[in-house]
C-alpha cells in the first residue's frame, strides 16, 4: 500500500465533482488512494463502494480505510459486473464512478503473480487468482500465430512475430515457468534501446489478454448507465491507447445521443511536475462525462 501513488488525484476529484453526502464507486480500488480522497470530501454521510478483483488489495484497503467505518463498502469482483455489485451492496444510482485502469505498483512489486519483468515470479498475471487462464498457459500452449497476434494487438509490439517464434522454439526444450524465463527469450530477440525495457510491451499484452481487459471495459461501459442519474459524473484514467480509444468512442456516442455531456473535449494528461514525481503517470489520460 505504501509504494503506489494515485495518478492525477486533484483532477480526478475535480471532474468527479465530489461533494458532501454523495455516493461514489471506485471500480478499481487498488491502493485506495483515490477512494481515500473521495471519503475525505463526501462526508459526513457520503459512501464509497470500492471494487477490486484482487483479494490482497481488498485486505490491505480494509486496514487502510478502517477509520471511515460504514461509509466505505469493499467488494471483491470484476468491474465488468459493476451494476450487479452496486445493486448487491446497496448502491442504486450513484453520483460518480471512477475507473483507474493503471496497474498498482503494489501488484507490480510484490504480488507474486508475475506482473513485472523486473521480479522473478511465476508467469501468472491474473488479477483474480480464481480465474483459469494464466500467462503461462498462453506462452506454453497457444499456437505461434496466436501468441504473435496477441502481442501485436495488445502490446503494439512490432517484433511480435520474432518474439512468438522465439517463445515456441524455447518451449520445445523447456517450459517457460517464470517471468525471467520469458524475459530471457525476449532479450534474445530485442536488444535494450531507449528508456523502456524490451519486455515491456509483451508483458503488457499478456496481462491484458489474461484478464480480458478490453472486453471487460466494453461490457462495463455498456451496463454503466443503469446506475447513473442526471448529474452523475464518470471519470476514466487510461494508460493504453486501445483502452483510451474505447472510452473516447463511447463518450462520443453518449454525447451524440444527448445522454451525456463530455467534460473533457481535450484529453487531460499529467503535468510535467507529476510525471517527474511519479513516472508511471506519464502515459495516463483522463476523460470525463456528466450524465444528462
Amino acid at each position: 500500500m505504501t509504494t503506489h501513488q494515485s495518478v492525477m488525484p486533484q483532477e480526478v476529484i475535480e471532474y468527479l465533482d465530489v461533494h458532501s453526502n454523495a455516493e461514489y464507486i471506485d471500480c478499481t480500488l487498488g491502493g485506495a488512494g483515490h477512494t481515500t480522497m473521495i471519503l475525505e470530501r463526501n462526508g459526513p454521510k457520503g459512501r464509497v463502494l470500492g471494487i477490486d478483483a484482487n483479494p490482497d488489495a481488498l485486505a490491505q484497503a480494509a486496514i487502510h480505510l478502517k477509520e471511515y467505518g460504514r461509509r466505505v463498502v469493499l467488494a471483491q469482483g470484476n468491474f465488468r459486473d459493476v451494476v450487479s455489485l452496486a445493486t448487491r451492496h446497496g448502491f442504486g444510482q450513484v453520483d460518480g464512478v471512477l475507473y483507474d485502469l493503471g496497474l498498482s505498483m503494489d501488484l507490480l512489486k510484490s504480488s507474486g503473480r508475475g506482473f513485472s519483468f523486473q521480479v522473478d515470479e511465476p508467469l501468472d498475471m491474473r488479477l483474480d487468482p480464481e480465474q483459469d487462464l494464466t500467462a503461462s498457459d498462453i506462452v506454453n500452449s497457444w499456437k505461434e500465430k496466436e501468441i504473435a497476434d496477441a502481442i501485436y494487438q495488445y502490446g503494439e509490439e512490432r517484433a511480435s512475430r520474432r518474439i512468438a517464434n522465439a517463445i515456441v522454439l524455447t518451449r520445445r526444450k523447456k517450459r517457460l515457468e517464470t517471468t525471467f524465463d520469458l524475459v530471457t527469450v525476449i532479450e534474445s530477440v530485442l536488444s535494450r534501446h531507449g528508456k523502456s525495457h524490451p519486455a515491456t510491451k509483451t508483458f503488457q499484452a499478456l496481462r491484458m489478454v489474461v484478464n480480458d481487459e478490453l472486453g471487460v471495459l466494453q461490457r462495463s461501459m455498456e451496463d454503466l448507465p443503469q446506475i447513473l442519474h442526471k448529474g452523475s459524473r464518470v471519470v476514466f484514467l487510461t494508460f493504453h491507447s486501445l483502452e483510451d480509444r474505447i472510452v473516447k468512442n463511447v463518450f462520443r456516442d453518449w454525447g451524440k445521443e444527448k445522454r451525456a455531456t463530455v467534460l473533457t473535449k481535450k484529453v487531460i494528461v499529467p503535468t510535467r511536475q507529476e510525471i517527474l514525481k511519479n513516472s508511471p503517470s506519464r502515459s495516463a489520460k483522463l476523460r470525463a462525462i456528466e450524465w444528462l
